[in-house]
């Protein structure tokens, strides 16, 4: 027999290697004191030069042929985790374009360096029945009370065989063309069945597919629409290939595009139905002027629609005629689930923006606006930015005169309530606690320092120079990347602290009081707490120790016990006081 092929470590492991050379061994009735010289002949090159660094300083003659194997196996197959290779066994699932067959034969190789002993049946079922993609198959297995490996494979296989073969009956009986069938794909895996047949072939030069001759392909007799050549389809298409390629090298934006590409030839012999969403509401329609035939046209755009329509009414009323249409088989659904039929399609030419294309327009018997679908968003490029510009059916918003209008809501300093000071009440005896300052993390220690100089510069907090109180603060790191300065209250204030109590409202409360509501608006409070002022005997109790010395804070600080109670009750109180502000209204 003839001798093994080099050693390829991209082709295969070591381990098989040896297996493949012990095998040569027996059938040639090599002797033992020849396999050394065997081996090093067989191995190659490129692997003997690193076997030769592996027995440096000695020849790797001088060893024996045990020797050798264990030092490649070590160099190139290297024993692995018994965690990971536990972790790619269980997370290893059936793949899309993957057997029931390969993939039983992938998890026992993956199985191989697991270590499951004993349990090594039982885990090859539960990753065989988990792993499975067909829901159908699994639910199946699911349902058998004592299932082992061999009985869930046989019985995953054969309704794997069998729904194979109910598909090519099915695919044989009908004998339906869809070559001109205009249908969009859904995002959905294909069936199992679709995918897989009995037979292969070689790929079929009419249509691709590999599941018939080419003798037999209802395809055999169709005219390519890039090539104008009978015999083939677009899909297949060598003179589409060729310069699609010679495109490809410098326009990343035309791949992007040709992904999305709608092509009539590119069916298989599934039937797909076509989702058009069309939704009726207080949003404004998004109109675009385009030239269809030359004719000014006016379409609705509707991403949700899969094909671009008009109806007859629309069609007849813009180009004055109504010419002969081409059957289609394209079967439109509607959001509730109506059916409709197409009148026909017809190809018109469509220019907009100087882009000027041919792109089919299905005609309807019924309908609303003309709508402009993703076949044709695929083609021709809109102008977004226009669409989505913020207009009034006047003019555009003027932004800077806004601004300048209502300078203290665009403000970036923190409000003030007025004629309302926060109050708190020291329990009877209390004992001033003072604290020194905690170190601050050097990565937040510049930020700590500007956002103390910020409250300062607003009138927040004043530095002072000596106090009985003092806080430690805790700076917090918010989404925005600047920090909020709290103080430990909890180790100084808060135990002295005769806390006040206030209810607040419950979702469910707030939810009745919405119930009638008519407008609806949301108040964005930044810093709720600073807005409310402190009075003068609060403010000393309130006095944090920071790493820039000693500030007392002239509005209400976060961390301290009484502040939700404190600002809720404000809240209300204000909305009390304010009768333009009542529940009808505030809803």
């Amino acid at each position: 027999m003839p001798r093994p092929d080099t050693f390829n470590e991209g082709l295969e492991s070591f381990t098989n290697y040896k297996e493949r050379l012990d095998a040569f061994f027996v059938a040639n009735d090599i002797a033992e004191q020849k396999q050394t010289a065997t081996l090093l002949s067989s191995i190659g090159a490129k692997t003997y030069n690193t076997l030769r660094c592996l027995t440096s300083p000695d020849l790797p003659f001088s060893k024996s042929y045990e020797e050798l194997c264990k030092l490649l196996s070590n160099h190139y197959c290297p024993p692995p985790l018994e965690i990971v290779e536990r972790f790619k066994f269980h997370k290893r699932s059936q793949a899309m374009d993957e057997s029931l067959p390969d993939f039983l034969a992938s998890i026992k190789r993956l199985a191989e360096h697991c270590k499951f002993g004993d349990n090594l049946k039982m885990s090859l079922r539960d990753r065989f029945v988990c792993g499975i993609r067909d829901e159908t198959i699994q639910k199946r297995l699911l349902q058998e009370p004592n299932l082992t490996l061999e009985s869930a494979t046989a019985l995953a296989l054969a309704m794997e065989t069998a729904q194979r073969d109910a598909a090519e009956i099915h695919t044989t009986t009908s004998g339906k063309s869809t070559a001109d069938l205009n249908i969009i794909k859904t995002n959905q895996p294909l069936p199992t069945n679709r995918r897989h047949n009995s037979q292969t072939y070689p790929p079929c030069q009419s249509c691709g597919k590999n599941n018939h001759r080419r003798a037999d392909c209802y395809l055999r007799d169709a005219v390519c629409k890039s090539c104008n050549k009978q015999g083939h389809i677009q899909r297949v298409c060598q003179a589409r290939k060729g310069s699609q390629q010679q495109r490809r090298g410098g326009d990343r934006t035309s791949q992007s595009r040709q992904v999305h590409e709608l092509d009539e030839d590119n069916v298989s012999e599934d039937n797909f139905t076509l989702e058009m969403f069309h939704m009726e509401g207080n949003t404004p329609k998004i109109k675009v002027d385009l030239q269809i035939n030359n004719i000014p046209t006016k379409m609705e755009v509707d991403t949700g629609s899969a094909v671009s329509v008009m109806t007859k009414r629309d069609f007849t009323k813009t180009f004055k005629t109504f010419p002969n249409l081409e059957k289609t088989a394209v079967r439109l659904k509607t959001y509730t689930g109506e059916t409709i039929i197409p009148l026909g399609k017809i190809s018109v030419h469509v220019e907009l923006n100087n882009q000027k294309k041919i792109l089919p327009l299905l005609i309807l018997d019924k309908g609303s606006n003309p709508i402009l679908g993703r076949n044709w968003l695929a083609a021709i490029k809109l102008n977004w930015q226009s669409i989505h510009q913020m207009t009034t059916p006047k003019d555009r918003f003027n932004t800077e005169k806004l601004k300048a209008q209502f300078q203290d809501i665009f403000s970036d300093g923190i409000g003030k309530i007025k004629g309302i000071e926060a109050i708190l009440h020291l329990k009877e005896g209390a004992v001033p606690k003072f604290h020194k300052a905690r170190p601050v993390p050097y990565a937040l220690k510049q930020k700590v320092e500007k956002e103390l100089d910020n409250l300062e510069e607003q009138g927040i907090i004043t530095k002072i120079a000596t106090s009985d109180w003092a806080t430690p603060i805790v700076p917090v790191l918010k989404s925005n990347g600047t920090v909020r300065i709290c103080g430990d209250f909890k180790v100084t204030v808060n135990p002295a602290l005769n806390t006040e109590q206030y209810t607040m409202p419950k979702m469910e409360d707030m939810l009745a009081t919405l119930e009638q509501g008519q407008t609806f608006s949301k108040i964005d409070l930044r810093q709720a707490y600073l807005q409310l002022p402190l009075d003068s005997a609060s403010q000393k109790v309130t006095t944090i120790n920071t790493s820039k010395g000693l500030y007392s804070f002239n509005r209400l600080a976060f961390g301290i016990s009484s502040s939700p109670a404190i600002w809720q009750k404000t809240i209300d109180t204000i909305l009390q006081e304010h009768p333009e502000f009542n529940e009808t209204k505030m809803t």
